[in-house]
Parts: C-alpha cells; sequence; structure tokens
C-alpha cells in the first residue's frame, strides 16, 4: 500500500461549486428533498445550506476541493454548514470573470489541478468548451451539472456513486459508498 500522498494523488477528485449547487440560486424556498437546509447571512449573502450534503460526497471517498468563486471563504464560511470538513483544498480561480456561455470560467484551474486522476466536476455554470475538455481528457471525466435553482439533489450523487463504481483507478469496481443512505427519509 502506497503512501498518503500516493494514495491521494490516484483518488478521484470532485471539484465542488458552491452557488447554484449547494445553494440552490435564487430560491426562496430550496428543493424539499433535504429537509434540513437552513438559511445563513454572510454580509450581503443570504444562502441556503443543508448538512446532509457533505457526508453523501465524502462517503464516496474522493477528494473534495473547492471550484468556486468563494474561494477561501468556502472553508471559512461555507464547509462546517454542509457537512465538510473546513480544510479542503480550493482552487484560485480566476477567469471566471472571463466566463461567457461556453464556459463557467474555471476550467484553467480545474485543468491545471486534475492532472491524470478521474474527475468529476459539479457546477451549475459547465458549458461547451468545459464537456469539450472532460470528452477529449484520456481520463475519466463525470460532469453534473445540477438546475441552480434546485442544487445538487440525490439522485446526482447516486449517479456519482454508479460511475465511480465503474470508473475509479484506486480500487476498481469496489463500490465506496452505500447508495441506501441517499434515499429520502
Amino acid at each position: 500500500m502506497g503512501s498518503i500522498r500516493e494514495r491521494r494523488a490516484h483518488r478521484p477528485v470532485i471539484y465542488l461549486d458552491i452557488d447554484g449547487v449547494l445553494n440552490p440560486y435564487n430560491a426562496v424556498n430550496p428543493h424539499r428533498e433535504f429537509k434540513s437546509y437552513e438559511r445563513h447571512h454572510f454580509g450581503e449573502f443570504d444562502v441556503w445550506l443543508t448538512p446532509e450534503i457533505g457526508p453523501m460526497l465524502l462517503a464516496l471517498d474522493v477528494e473534495v476541493v473547492w471550484a468556486t468563486t468563494w474561494q477561501s471563504q468556502a472553508n471559512e464560511l461555507i464547509a462546517t454548514h454542509v457537512g465538510l470538513p473546513p480544510s479542503l483544498r480550493w482552487l484560485r480561480v480566476f477567469d471566471y470573470l472571463l466566463r461567457d456561455r461556453k464556459s463557467c470560467g474555471k476550467l484553467g484551474a480545474v485543468a491545471d489541478d486534475c492532472g491524470d486522476r478521474v474527475v468529476v466536476w459539479i457546477d451549475d455554470d459547465l458549458g461547451s468548451t468545459d464537456k469539450a475538455w472532460a470528452k477529449a481528457r484520456k481520463e475519466p471525466t463525470l460532469l453534473i451539472k445540477p438546475r441552480s435553482s434546485t442544487g445538487l439533489r440525490r439522485k446526482d450523487i447516486k449517479k456519482i456513486s454508479r460511475w465511480l463504481v465503474d470508473n475509479r483507478t484506486d480500487h476498481p469496481g469496489t463500490n465506496v459508498s452505500d447508495t441506501a443512505a441517499f434515499e429520502p427519509s
């Protein structure tokens, strides 16, 4: 068995956005699939978050990395409210200011970071340039584009879990998550 660094280098990575993914964007009442959504106030921002999603993602035995314009504030303000540790790596995304309908503007940061790892990228603004990059990669890459008004849902996490069973390279064919945990309560 390799070192922790070697294992991390081969574990699949999830690049995770916040607004429109963990925080249903412009939601008056967020999707009620998760009963535990709560409104949080961060300065001028009202954010809807649920602590249920983070543990579901961590159960997939992946590295979760923030790919969001919140950048370091994702750990400081958001992480514990979504059930994630406040110590996740985060990408410096500057090209989001240049985004257009073809890209969410984070592709450069994601492409530079992922190396040859299996990638799941969850963002509500993914565009055709992001999709073309994913398709052109030699390594398995899954893009999840939730509706921004509902955010990430159980069915999305189930899809990721099933896809990882078939595509992970660190221990292929092993379902590391309990999909029963994703059923509505």
